[in-house]
């Protein structure tokens, strides 16, 4: 938090709050349209495609910025993850023996 007085630290507490549930309700009106559930949809992903367009925003015309939503929203199935991995069976356990902090002495043979 940069803010130094408490009035200041809500507000700027709850301006990241407010960005997050906008960045979340973006996320899944994506995942609708890529008929998947909000759980697939890679949150960074999305949210670095989502801040570009805002943050570059004031580039294009007023009239534009839909636009550019309406493309992100074309591109939705770019975000989707992969379907989780099936548990693997679960491996016996074992206990490593402890590596020495001292090298082994080599075996000399006597000839």
């Amino acid at each position: 938090m940069r803010s130094k007085r408490p009035q200041l630290v809500l507000q700027e507490l709850w301006g990241t709050l407010i960005a997050y549930q906008l960045l979340r309700r973006w996320l899944d009106q994506m995942a609708q349209r890529a008929k998947q559930p909000a759980n697939r949809m890679a949150f960074e992903a999305s949210s670095y495609a989502i801040v570009n367009i805002l943050r570059f925003a004031n580039l294009f015309a007023p009239a534009n910025i839909p636009k550019q939503l309406e493309h992100l929203l074309q591109q939705a199935h770019l975000f989707v993850l992969p379907p989780r991995r099936q548990h693997r069976p679960p491996q016996p356990r074992a206990v490593k023996r402890t590596q020495s902090k001292y090298p082994k002495k080599k075996c000399q043979s006597v000839a």
